[in-house]
């Protein structure tokens, strides 16, 4: 693996994120100036709809990042063309049929339905369709190790989303709060593919889709476990506490998927080099050591991450937020589970890598069933937002617990000896 590649593509993918994660703090803070919590936790219930649609195409354009990578470390460029628009267009297919769906439910359920969920279910109807679209284009990217385009597309869309956040949902609240987002989605297409020069086709190739769809039902399948995995804790808040504590609950969400990015950065760029390397030689070892060596150089900067956001983002929102005080404690909370479930990132990729994914989905499973479970009990007797947010953390540290031990087993198996992440 070349090394000044990997530095590279890390500081030009880091860039941007860094900055748009930025302006995503501010974007964050003036949508909790301008909308009450009861009207941020309807749109963090809308959001669980887009998490899951995400799902809908048997895991096909996962299994097609993971295969374009893999062939393309083989040499097989003219395979991983048939892969990509085979998956194009399966999943083009699948999503449009879900945000179909999600209008034609709106449409009939109109008279029970409250009024500013009925036009949410309209927007989520065609932004799920989108969100699909641009996923799957920077799912192709990354699997290319193509990050400019996505990076710089990022920066834009995030100055663009404050810029819109001002005028629109100012003025006009969450109607003003769909109309933008489905805007920024369509804009973030358009730039994808413009700066990418990448081309879609729609063409499905029937061996290709089979072959796909085999490898892609245990990956959508550890893909939907995982949703719930960070799902539980929205839905128990939003069925059990109401809409307004899941909107002050969202302070907690919006910090912790702050601090989880910044390993997700790191895995995004990590994970079609997994691919690589092990479709040259197949030899699971190699990859092991690699995500070893990124474990050790990432850990330490993110307990300071947590540890500055546990102490210093609360000031924060007492100054600019003070509607949503409430939400700290919580925060300050999952902030320490939210480390945990960073680090659980590559040993998932590293067991997906070496084809051991059911362990993981079964892992998974497992910790899914406990964090409900746990957000139940917890909120029953009392510790409402506070207790679902212990009730998490405590669930990410068993599933970062249990895909360590996995991994490290396996890589056992072969001879390998296990370094400690902190020597």
């Amino acid at each position: 693996m070349n090394k000044r590649e990997v530095f590279k593509d890390f500081v030009v993918y880091s860039a941007g994120n860094y900055i748009s994660q930025g302006l995503g703090m501010v974007s964050g803070f003036l949508l909790r100036i301008f909308l009450e919590p009861y009207y941020m936790g309807i749109w963090q219930g809308l959001n669980i709809i887009k998490s899951y649609s995400n799902y809908t195409n048997l895991g096909v354009s996962k299994s097609a990042a993971r295969e374009i990578a893999y062939f393309r470390g083989k040499g097989e460029d003219a395979r991983s063309e048939d892969i990509k628009n085979s998956a194009f267009t399966f999943s083009v297919i699948t999503v449009s049929v879900v945000g179909i769906g999600c209008i034609l439910f709106a449409l009939f359920k109109r008279n029970t339905l409250d009024i500013y969920v009925f036009w949410g279910l309209i927007a989520m109807g065609v932004i799920i369709v989108a969100v699909r679209m641009e996923s799957y284009i920077v799912t192709i990217l990354r699997a290319k190790k193509v990050f400019f385009p996505e990076s710089l597309g990022k920066v834009i869309n995030a100055v663009l989303y404050i810029g819109l956040i001002y005028l629109v949902v100012k003025n006009f609240k969450l109607y003003g709060l769909y109309a933008v987002n489905t805007a920024v989605i369509l804009c973030s297409i358009f730039i994808l593919i413009f700066l990418s020069k990448e081309h879609f086709r729609f063409f499905l190739k029937k061996e290709e889709l089979k072959h796909l769809i085999k490898i892609g039902i245990p990956l959508v399948l550890i893909g939907f476990m995982f949703v719930n995995l960070t799902n539980i804790d929205r839905i128990v808040v939003i069925k059990m506490l109401g809409a307004e504590k899941l909107g002050i609950y969202s302070v907690a969400i919006m910090m912790g998927n702050i601090i989880y990015n910044v390993s997700n950065m790191a895995s995004v760029v990590l994970y079609p080099r997994f691919q690589e390397i092990y479709g040259k030689n197949d030899d699971k070892r190699e990859v092991y050591r690699v995500m070893q060596k990124i474990i050790k150089l990432i850990w330490f900067p993110l307990i300071i991450l947590v540890l500055c956001g546990v102490v210093f983002l609360p000031y924060l929102v007492e100054i600019l937020i003070p509607k949503y005080i409430a939400g700290i404690t919580s925060m300050r909370i999952l902030l320490c589970g939210i480390f945990f479930l960073s680090l659980s990132i590559f040993y998932r990729n590293y067991l997906v890598t070496i084809n051991k994914q059911i362990i993981s989905l079964f892992i998974c499973i497992g910790v899914v069933i406990l964090n409900l479970i746990l957000n139940i009990i917890f909120v029953k007797i009392g510790l409402s937002i506070e207790g679902v947010a212990l009730a998490t953390s405590m669930s990410y540290f068993i599933y970062f617990v249990a895909l360590f031990t996995a991994a490290s087993y396996i890589t056992r198996k072969d001879g390998y000896t296990i370094v400690p992440i902190n020597p």
